[in-house]
């Protein structure tokens, strides 16, 4: 990537992926088709004196600032960012991405392993950062390192309370609690948690606010040993200041009609000809140098998946 990335940036959207392993997985183990819609909004959490309150309290407030569609079918996941009319379609079987661009008319696909490629050159980068942060008394600079270290080799205390399927991962720097629930499918936990993975991978390179992948490759990790799924993912990062998002999940185990409608019109755009088929490289620059709308800075933040 030719774009210097600001590693100390907190995470600023989740449409989670996700919305994404610290395990490697053999993405040749057979897929489970199962179908499945899982709507996803994502928050910002804002805490502020409360007037009408007891002395001391405080209210929240919440912002939207993204939504997603997530459709799993035929063992391919096709996430739909409709703002921007942007498609990801996750393709496990054959070990790769499909980036559509409505807006742009543009098609790029990236494999498993050039992403993973480009995660590992990524991560060096920040870790020769890190030699140059060291060198620094400044406060500001050692919390950027801090940061960038703790992405790069996050240390997690995690709690699991199995009677109330809540799930804690909790740092000084970050910190994710998680609602969950238990699949319809045993199998989809592994289907999802690998779609959640290469995913944290994907918006790592393509959304300049993302947080490296290891911190939601960690949670991932625990969904796996819990066999569960997440309904909220709550994400709270503290640098300069604390920052606070949450992602809710409606998860349906059945496609609508409309679902299914979509899924035609996705698969047609790759067989349109007017759709230019370019580098992965060149989607992502585009991705990252595209003056964003208001709405389109909002929908750009990466999932929380």
């Amino acid at each position: 990537m030719s774009h210097r990335r600001k590693w100390w940036m907190s995470l600023t959207h989740f449409a989670f992926a996700i919305w994404l392993g610290l395990f490697a997985l053999s993405t040749t183990q057979p897929v489970v088709a199962q179908d499945c819609r899982i709507y996803t909004a994502v928050s910002e959490l804002r805490s502020s004196a409360a007037g009408n309150t007891p002395k001391g309290t405080k209210s929240e407030s919440r912002q939207i600032v993204g939504r997603n569609l997530s459709l799993f079918h035929g063992g391919k996941v096709y996430d739909y960012l409709e703002t921007l009319g942007e498609v990801t379609v996750f393709e496990p079987a054959r070990e790769q991405f499909t980036l559509i661009s409505r807006s742009r008319m543009k098609i790029a696909r990236v494999s498993f392993a050039e992403l993973q490629r480009l995660v590992d050159a990524a991560e060096e980068r920040a870790a020769a950062h890190c030699l140059q942060l060291g060198a620094s008394k400044e406060p500001l600079q050692q919390k950027q390192l801090a940061w960038t270290r703790f992405q790069l080799a996050p240390d997690f205390r995690e709690t699991w309370d199995a009677t109330g399927k809540q799930l804690r991962l909790s740092s000084p720097l970050c910190e994710y609690r998680v609602d969950c629930t238990t699949a319809e499918s045993p199998s989809f936990v592994e289907t999802y948690a690998r779609y959640a993975d290469w995913t944290a991978r994907l918006n790592y390179l393509l959304h300049p606010q993302a947080m490296a992948p290891r911190p939601r490759l960690r949670l991932n990790a625990a969904l796996r040993q819990h066999q569960v799924l997440p309904l909220a993912v709550e994400l709270t990062t503290r640098l300069r200041q604390e920052q606070r998002l949450v992602a809710e999940h409606k998860l349906a185990w059945k496609l609508e009609p409309s679902d299914r409608g979509k899924i035609h019109d996705f698969e047609g755009m790759l067989k349109d000809e007017h759709f230019e088929l370019v580098s992965f490289d060149a989607f992502q620059r585009a991705t990252l140098l595209e003056p964003p709308t208001v709405s389109q800075t909002s929908a750009r933040m990466p999932p929380l998946r």
